[in-house]
């Protein structure tokens, strides 16, 4: 049996409980520093003992980590605060500047911006000072706003990713169209979304403290923590948190972006089918030729083969254009879903066993950081899902590009153009020859109806897909 491990009151085993104040107060009586200030003596015994091997130099995470392990920490961080905040930015800049892009549909994305971009630039760097151990999160109020603000900043970022659901959901299934009152609900929900975020993150203000640790006289050192008045009470708070901020965002934007995609499925099968008949003639058509009996076969036009190419065409690209949506839509609800779950597993554990937490200390502190990373690489994702991904959005990014591109290298600025550039459209007008069938509810059987039938289709069917992005 180690020396150490024979006697309970020496200074490494002393070193293993830092917060033990009162036995670390008593033992300060019998120490004092060396002339270096870098080691102990401890009356009584023999020998000089290092202050690292009695309470670490640091509280952060460099002693569970390592020196390569910081860096990558650091490495990540830096990663996600600058991409996140760029993007998030980016996202803003262009609502705020581009009267196009300022419609009722991007309020929650530019809100859900707005919540990852101070999520990005402020509280990720703050978090990471305080992980690394550095005091400058343990100065002043700075020990409850930066927790409290990071928290708020998570619970807008999920009320609105499930507010964009649910409004995505209503638009498309139930054709909810914009008025002037829904814009006032929306405006008032945008409004509790971040009332009720604050509140929210009230037990952060209220129980988050700063606590001092270490060896009075020798070396004393600040540490913010919770102190909750009840046992379990952060526990508690954590299964809050997880079913109020993961499961049941998660449940209603799976439910919601589930529906949305069976009903483009069922309206896209429906319009097409329908037009496709129209195209055929099915039952609806006599015959071109005068004196032919009713129900005769029909005489094909060359016309006719041409426009129902063009009918395949639009249901190929409308088809694929249904196929990317369904796959955005359930990225989102993956992604969101993937992030969010490492974080709320990990500190359900922590709070649960707290022995266990404090035997393998080392172990929890490298997968919270992992796990706290994979949730803020969120705020990365959403710009990409929700604007990069969006046509309009990205039309919108490159003007935005362009502009400061001859800002920079002209030296002058220009005018943000406001008008983009409209799509060609192009209409067969083809005269139907004498003779061509009529049904008996006036629609001509020639191919420029059925061209023109198709084209309304279709432009219903794009708006559906638009307001689904």
């Amino acid at each position: 049996m180690r020396e150490d491990e024979m006697d309970p009151s020496s200074p490494q085993q002393m070193g293993y409980r830092p917060l033990d104040l009162e036995a670390l107060a008593r033992a300060s009586d019998m120490m004092e520093l060396t002339p270096d200030k870098l080691s102990v003596r401890i009356i009584g015994l023999n020998g000089t003992y290092p202050i690292d091997d009695l309470i670490p130099g640091t509280i952060g995470l460099e002693q569970s980590l390592g020196e390569n392990g910081v860096f990558i920490c650091v490495l990540g961080y830096i990663f996600v605060a600058v991409i996140g905040a760029l993007g998030n930015g980016l996202v803003l800049f262009t609502v705020l500047t581009r009267p196009k892009m300022r419609i009722m549909r991007h309020v929650f994305i530019c809100n859900l911006a707005a919540s990852d971009f101070v999520l990005c630039a402020i509280t990720t760097p703050l978090t990471l000072l305080e992980v690394l151990g550095n005091p400058i999160g343990t100065v002043g109020l700075m020990c409850k706003i930066v927790p409290a603000l990071q928290a708020t900043s998570v619970y807008v970022s999920t009320l609105n990713i499930t507010a964009i659901a649910l409004e995505r959901y209503k638009v498309i299934v139930y054709s909810i169209a914009s008025t002037p009152s829904r814009k006032i609900i929306i405006a008032l929900l945008v409004g509790g979304i971040w009332l009720l975020a604050v509140a929210l993150s009230m037990p952060f203000i209220i129980f988050r403290t700063r606590v001092a640790f270490g060896i009075p006289k020798i070396r004393v050192m600040y540490k913010c923590t919770e102190v909750w008045p009840m046992p379990f009470g952060r526990a508690l708070y954590s299964i809050f948190c997880m079913v109020f901020q993961y499961c049941m965002p998660s449940f209603i934007i799976g439910a919601a972006h589930a529906r949305i995609v069976l009903k483009l499925r069922r309206r896209f099968v429906n319009r097409f089918e329908g037009s496709q008949s129209l195209g055929n003639g099915n039952g609806h058509t006599s015959s071109s030729h005068a004196g032919a009996p009713s129900g005769g076969p029909h005489h094909h036009h060359p016309e006719d083969s041409e426009a129902m190419e063009i009918l395949r065409g639009r249901r190929k690209k409308q088809q694929r254009r249904q196929t990317k949506t369904n796959l955005l839509l359930c990225m989102i609800a993956l992604i969101f879903a993937l992030c969010w779950l490492p974080l709320n597993v990990v500190n359900i554990i922590a709070d649960f066993s707290t022995d266990s937490y404090a035997e393998y200390r080392t172990f929890f502190d490298i997968v919270f950081v992992g796990a706290h990373l994979f949730a803020m690489s969120s705020a990365v994702a959403n710009p990409i899902l929700y604007g990069f991904l969006n046509e309009n959005f990205r039309h919108e990014f490159r003007e935005v590009f362009l502009f400061w591109m001859r800002c920079l290298f002209c030296g002058r600025t220009f005018g943000l153009e406001q008008q983009r550039p409209g799509s060609v459209v192009v209409v067969h007008s083809k005269v139907p020859p004498a003779g061509t069938a009529v049904s008996a509810a006036g629609v001509a059987a020639a191919p420029s109806e059925v061209v023109l039938t198709s084209t309304r289709y279709h432009k219903t069917l794009e708006s559906e897909l638009t307001a689904a992005l």
